[in-house]
């Protein structure tokens, strides 16, 4: 017979699943005690000593089954995550791979150590992943059209310094929205927070008063606010920066309807800003607004960005 002639013989390879993986682990003979592989199993030290522990014997993955991403998105029904680890830059710029499976129904805890970006109209998508979320690492949340429980920015608090809420709102457990400078009291290490709220009547009443009283507000290097209405107190907001001369950069933007009123205070503050004496004592924050003359805004925009 000519080799010519010969087919090749496939066969079938089953890959394992969650239960036939588990069947497979033998017995294992360490020389510690066994007590101790399981504390270090079920406790290990960082991403990159887990990854080694798993990949000496299986036993540690199925003691303490932990999937380990550097930063995870969801968008248009889809995960991924950076593929060379570039991601503390903007997310624009960096390159991913696609996670070919639903991260919402495995097994495993999930291990993130830088961020975490959730975009869906499924307003569940974040919590469903949170609750999988093994030692909360977590440096950067994004979240757009999303709602968490406060138990999910608690355990999320740790070591986030960074958090951007695009329609997307904190509830405690009998369903009561968390204002937003509770969500900033609770973030100690927080640098950076970004809120966009579509509700026009959102109550800002208290906002301002309570953000002055929280001690790391004024170590923020970025607070950014859309869909503000006046129940907001811009004039002590505003009174506030100039006084404390804080690095913080600002961006208030006022989508609803304001009164004539409002609107003159506003315009007051952005021609106090661009016309202020050199050199100003403070970060000139950006002021937008509905009806605000397309010059001003302008010349506004380009001032505050001369500061990046």
């Amino acid at each position: 017979m000519s080799l010519s002639t010969l087919q090749p013989q496939t066969s079938l390879i089953k890959f394992p699943d969650y239960y036939d993986f588990r069947a497979s682990c033998s017995r294992q003979s360490f020389s510690l005690p066994e007590s101790m592989i399981y504390y270090i199993a079920r406790n290990p030290l960082s991403p990159k000593v887990y990854q080694k522990l798993v990949r000496t014997c299986k036993y540690f993955f199925i003691k303490n089954p932990i999937l380990i991403f550097h930063c995870l998105y969801f968008e248009d029904g889809n995960w991924k995550t950076c593929s060379i680890k570039n991601c503390y830059g903007r997310p624009e710029t960096c390159k991913y791979r696609k996670i070919a499976c639903d991260l919402r129904k495995v097994l495993s805890k999930i291990w993130i150590h830088c961020r975490l970006h959730i975009s869906s109209s499924e307003s569940n998508v974040a919590s469903s992943i949170i609750s999988k979320i093994y030692n909360a690492d977590v440096k950067k949340l994004h979240l757009d059209g999303q709602n968490i429980t406060f138990n999910d920015l608690l355990f999320l608090s740790k070591k986030l310094w960074q958090i951007k809420l695009y329609q997307s709102y904190v509830f405690y457990e009998n369903r009561v929205e968390v204002p937003y400078e509770i969500v900033l009291a609770n973030l100690p290490m927080i640098t950076y927070f970004l809120f966009k709220n579509t509700n026009q009547f959102y109550d800002f009443s208290n906002t301002v008063k309570e953000l002055l009283k929280i001690p790391h507000f004024k170590n923020l290097k970025a607070f950014v606010g859309f869909g503000l209405n006046e129940s907001f107190d811009i004039v002590t907001f505003f009174e506030y920066l100039k006084r404390k001369n804080t690095p913080t950069k600002v961006s208030l933007t006022f989508f609803a309807q304001l009164s004539e009123e409002y609107i003159g205070n506003l315009a007051i503050i952005v021609d106090e800003i661009l016309f202020a004496e050199l050199p100003r004592s403070y970060i000139p924050p950006f002021i937008g607004y509905n009806g605000q003359p397309r010059s001003k805004n302008y010349a506004l925009f380009n001032l505050c960005k001369s500061y990046d």
